[in-house]
């Protein structure tokens, strides 16, 4: 028998015998994953409605001001609370003690670029420092604090850690925001 001959039956058998084994795979779909379907059913999608009319219907009521016969300073000239430097607060002496926190002043400076400089060795060695600005009898002044945490026992370890790490031994521990009085 010629060799060409021999190639070509084992060939076409090989054919043959491939097409047994896939063709039925194929026609009966057992070679593909079977898909569940499940029947939900879904919401409707929203309409959504945009209208300017829409904020002329919203009436917002003015919020209560209480006079307390004081004038209130907005904040001194050198406030940036961009950079934590806020105005001094001060509540009135019948303010619920669970509504003040409390803090850890640290200083007090006569110029802004030392309480400002204390703040960022207070905050480059982890403290959470702010500077707070008032002004007596014309002068400003700049407070440097530490916190404001929710208790007095928390702002006293505060206040530990302070003298220990920074050495900082005249570090006391105040209420915060003052009171009046």
């Amino acid at each position: 028998m010629d060799s060409t001959l021999k190639y070509r039956i084992v060939g076409a058998t090989v054919l043959l015998s491939l097409a047994v084994i896939f063709i039925p795979m194929i026609l009966d779909g057992s070679g593909q994953e079977s898909v569940t379907k499940i029947d939900m059913k879904m919401p409707p999608e929203p309409t959504l409605v945009f209208s300017d009319e829409l904020d002329s219907q919203v009436k917002t009521p003015a919020p209560e001001h209480t006079s307390s016969g004081k004038e209130t300073k907005i904040s001194p000239p050198d406030a940036d609370p961009v950079n934590n430097v806020v105005p001094e607060v001060v509540v009135s002496a019948d303010t619920k003690s669970e509504l003040l926190g409390w803090v850890v002043q640290v200083g007090a400076f006569g110029e802004r670029q030392k309480a400002v400089a204390m703040q960022k060795q207070l905050v480059d060695a982890g403290f959470d420092a702010l500077v707070e600005v008032g002004s007596n009898k014309g002068k400003d002044y700049f407070r440097v604090k530490v916190g404001p945490v929710i208790s007095q026992d928390e702002a006293t370890k505060i206040r530990d850690n302070l003298r220990k790490k920074m050495k900082l031994e005249a570090a006391f521990v105040t209420r915060h925001p003052r009171t009046a009085g």
